[in-house]
């Protein structure tokens, strides 16, 4: 059996097990049969025991997640280290990705009206990046930056992935420069070969605490300390921000007039920078004082490259407001 369906099978009864939160073999089999054919591919009623405890087995080996059967409470299956799951976002990532793909293929007289946004990085690469990191093998990538010429080579010890506005990125030590981590988005990968040569990642590397104090893929160069940014957000975009933080250090600290305001502390970025530029006028900066004076000249050359056009004769001739609502 294909390798691609097996993860499919091995995902789906991770995302049963979890959604119900206890289930019997019984219980199991029925939700089996009236799987999709993306995953129930011959369309079979039941899982025959020996295949059901090896897929626990490999979903054990694969992603570290614990099923068993706890016989004082009628024999159910339950995930030990739901705890586990339900704070890491790369489970999280793979049972939300699992059961839209679950959605869409028991819907299929409805798929042409279920859009999805496409990552377009090459999971090609994904697939290999991932061998590199589970096996401890360096990757020699040939790669071109956005703006540049030509391509270049370069050794990559990988250390982990990270999606990020529809990009997949790798974060790796490059052989060029030893001392230091550096970011590779895999859509500006032209060729990908794994090596002989091993390596292994520090046991003290923490990708979660690397990427802790800030907002997208870049890094500042010049500081990694965290500042305090407060936002002033008018009250109609606010609940764009409870409901998706910018940040997992967001705090709402008040509220005034139409106004409401929120605290971070994060390390101010270009990646942040350009975030906070998508809200427009909704959003105004009070601190740092960085982030006001990017804003600010930011401003003025948008004001310089627009100043001759005449949005005022604009609006009275096509009786529009300054300002989109929202859906």
């Amino acid at each position: 059996m294909a390798a691609a369906t097996l993860y499919k099978r091995y995902l789906w009864l991770v995302d049963l097990i979890y959604r119900k939160g206890s289930i019997t073999r019984e219980e199991i089999d029925r939700a089996w049969a009236h799987t999709g054919s993306s995953v129930n591919d011959d369309h079979s009623t039941r899982i025959p025991e020996r295949t059901f405890h090896h897929w626990k087995d490999a979903i054990l080996d694969m992603f570290g997640i614990v099923i068993e059967c706890d016989k004082s409470n009628g024999n159910v299956y339950h995930i030990v280290n739901r705890n586990e799951l339900e704070h890491s976002t790369t489970y999280r990532w793979l049972l939300n990705t699992l059961s839209v793909a679950q959605l869409v293929s028991d819907n299929k007289d409805i798929k042409d009206k279920i859009l999805l946004e496409d990552m377009p990085s090459d999971t090609q690469f994904l697939s290999s990046l991932i061998d590199a990191i589970r096996t401890g093998h360096v990757a020699q990538i040939t790669y071109q930056r956005f703006g540049t010429p030509a391509p270049y080579t370069v050794n990559v010890e990988p250390y982990c992935l990270k999606a990020f506005r529809r990009r997949w990125y790798v974060l790796g030590r490059p052989s060029t420069a030893p001392d230091t981590l550096k970011p590779y988005c895999l859509d500006r990968i032209k060729q990908l070969t794994l090596l002989d040569d091993t390596y292994t990642i520090p046991e003290d590397f923490d990708a979660q605490a690397y990427f802790r104090d800030y907002f997208g893929i870049c890094r500042n160069e010049h500081t990694a300390q965290p500042q305090r940014m407060v936002l002033e957000v008018v009250r109609e975009e606010a609940d764009y921000l409870r409901s998706l933080p910018l940040h997992h250090s967001q705090k709402e600290i008040g509220e005034e007039g139409e106004f409401v305001y929120f605290e971070y502390y994060l390390v101010p970025t270009f990646d942040l920078f350009q975030e906070i530029q998508l809200h427009g006028s909704a959003i105004r900066v009070l601190e740092p004082d960085i982030f006001i004076y990017w804003l600010k000249k930011e401003a003025e050359l948008i004001c310089h490259d627009y100043g001759d056009f005449d949005d005022e004769q604009y609006e009275k001739d096509h009786s529009i407001e300054t300002n989109t609502a929202k859906n």
